[in-house]
C-alpha cells in the first residue's frame, strides 16, 4: 500500500478497496489473511486487475492495498513510496512453502515413458536454484534481460528469493492446494468443486526417483 495510508494492519482493510488478479495466488492469499485477522473475504471490496493493470493505478491511489508477487512487489517498492503490509510468512506461518508452492507440470505419458529424463531435468533444476540462490546478482542479470525487467529491481527479487529446492508433492502439499481450490470454489471463481487428487488434476508416478 502507500507509504501514507491510514491501513496501519490487516484488520484495518474493512471496508477498503484491495486489488489482485482474480484466479490467482493472491486472491487466495488476500482470503487467508482476511481470516487470519477474523474477517471475510465481503469485509474488502475487491478490484480485480492484473499485476500490469494494477501498478498504475496503484501508483494514482485506485485502490487501498494490493495484493502481488514479485518482481511486482519489488518494483512498487522501487518505483512508488510503499509500505508492506504482510508476506506468505505472515499470512502462512511455517506452513508459507506448502501453502503457496510453486509447481512444475508434465505430461503424464512422458513422466511415465521417459522417467530417466524427467530425474535429470529435476537434477538440473536443482542445480540451477541452488547457483542463483549463491549468485543472486548474476542471475539477476540473466533474469532481467529475459523477463526485461529493471536490473536493480530484479536483483531484490534474486536477493530475498529464498531456496529454489524441488520437493516432491506429498500430501501435505497436496492438502494445501486443495484448500486453495476449495476457496476458489465457494467464491465461484471456478464452477465446480475439485479434488486435487483426483489423476484428471494431479498425477503422481509409482517410481521413486
Amino acid at each position: 500500500m502507500q507509504e501514507n495510508s491510514s491501513i496501519k494492519s490487516l484488520g484495518d482493510l474493512k471496508g477498503k478497496k484491495v486489488a489482485f488478479a482474480k484466479g490467482a495466488s493472491s486472491q487466495y492469499m488476500i482470503v487467508r489473511a482476511l481470516k487470519k485477522v477474523g474477517l471475510k473475504y465481503s469485509d474488502i471490496k475487491p478490484v480485480y486487475l492484473t499485476p500490469a493493470e494494477a501498478l498504475p493505478a496503484f501508483e494514482r491511489g485506485d485502490f487501498d492495498a494490493w495484493v502481488i508477487w514479485d518482481p511486482y512487489t519489488a518494483e512498487a517498492e522501487r518505483q512508488l513510496r510503499t509500505r508492506l503490509l504482510a508476506d506468505n510468512t505472515t499470512v502462512f506461518g511455517k506452513k508459507a512453502s506448502i501453502e503457496s508452492s510453486a509447481f512444475y507440470y508434465a505430461a503424464p505419458d512422458f513422466v511415465r515413458d521417459h522417467p530417466d529424463i524427467v530425474k535429470i531435468i529435476l537434477q538440473e533444476l536443482e542445480k540451477a536454484g541452488s547457483w542463483s540462490k549463491n549468485n543472486y546478482k548474476d542471475s539477476a542479470e540473466l533474469l532481467s534481460k529475459l523477463y526485461k525487467v529493471d536490473l536493480a529491481t530484479m536483483e531484490i527479487v534474486e536477493e530475498r528469493g529464498g531456496d529454489r529446492k524441488v520437493l516432491p508433492v506429498t500430501n501435505e502439499v497436496l492438502t494445501g492446494l486443495q484448500n486453495m481450490a476449495d476457496s476458489f470454489y465457494e467464491l465461484k471463481v471456478i464452477p465446480k468443486k475439485i479434488d486435487v487428487k483426483d489423476k484428471n488434476y494431479n498425477w503422481v508416478p509409482d517410481q521413486k526417483w
